[in-house]
């Protein structure tokens, strides 16, 4: 069996040992070509059908096959290419071999913060001939959450005014147009001025204990909101020395089966049936908390 044309050579000589006095003339060499039937053919590759990925994700995994008569499977060059680089570059796709010889599959990763549609176009080559197959690519926009930079886990103010400068951002909506707000249980440290959110646009400031007489210890977390009611935040405690009342509960009687405890303060609450036991935290416990009335024992608050 041929693979493509071929040539053969043939030499005419005479053996030493002939005695007949044959002589050969000048064409003692002659070549005959061999001309096969069959034609090298391109090879083959599967159609693909169109893609999504959301914006800032990455496809995965998408498999097709390819073939070729003539050219080992292995030395098939397969290529991809769009045609829209600002959503996907000819660096962010990956071709990677399967289980069986014909089997490939590609990944491809847009670019970030990219959306829209483009039309990728996948190759396979024997060196001499090639074939291609199409598909569009659609990204899909979403909208991103908003960002805080990092705020010190624990501040001093004790007995002067402090200013921690943070910075927020959101890559779908205008810095100008967040919600930055603050949430805490100790909420006289907001009514009366010890801690204020000032600035605008991406630069913000946390104003703490702007007249240097606060006292206490609370507990804050700071959020921003996008228009879309994505958020994030950041939780941070802010010692203003003094001296510091210790957490105080109030009980009273809801009915003849529950009590209601009550305390102010970013409390944790805690739970033994005996003194000398362990306390164990009442996970999820929010001032006011409804107990049990027969569940006899011991409740304190820890910060």
């Amino acid at each position: 069996q041929l693979e493509g044309d071929e040539v053969i050579s043939l030499v005419l000589s005479i053996a030493d040992s002939d005695d007949s006095n044959a002589t050969i003339g000048e064409r003692n060499t002659i070549q005959i070509v061999l001309e096969s039937e069959d034609v090298n053919t391109a090879p083959g590759i599967s159609l693909i059908e169109d893609q999504q990925v959301l914006e800032d994700g990455v496809l995965r995994n998408v498999s097709f096959t390819i073939s070729d008569d003539y050219t080992p499977l292995e030395d098939l060059v397969v290529r991809v290419s769009s045609d829209n680089p600002h959503l996907v570059s000819n660096f962010g796709s990956l071709v990677q071999r399967g289980d069986n010889p014909e089997d490939r599959s590609l990944s491809i990763t847009p670019v970030k913060q990219a959306f829209g549609q483009a039309l990728i176009t996948v190759s396979v080559s024997d060196g001499q001939l090639t074939t291609s197959t199409t598909f569009v690519l659609e990204v899909i926009a979403t909208d991103d959450s908003p960002v805080i930079s990092e705020i010190p886990e624990r501040i001093s103010a004790i007995g002067q005014s402090v200013i921690v400068p943070f910075t927020i951002d959101d890559l779908d909506d205008g810095a100008e147009d967040l919600v930055v707000f603050i949430s805490t249980q100790t909420t006289h440290y907001l009514s009366n001025g010890h801690l204020v959110i000032s600035g605008w646009g991406k630069n913000r400031e946390l104003i703490i204990n702007r007249n240097g007489d606060a006292q206490g210890i609370g507990s804050f977390r700071l959020f921003v909101i996008d228009q879309d009611g994505l958020m994030a935040s950041r939780d941070f405690e802010i010692d203003f020395g003094g001296a510091v009342e210790p957490p105080a509960i109030n009980l009273s009687v809801v009915n003849a089966a529950n009590v209601e405890l009550t305390w102010e303060g970013d409390f944790r609450l805690f739970f033994t049936d005996a003194l000398g036991k362990p306390f164990q935290e009442v996970i999820g416990a929010q001032s006011p908390y409804t107990a049990p009335m027969g569940q006899q024992g011991f409740y304190k608050l820890v910060r």
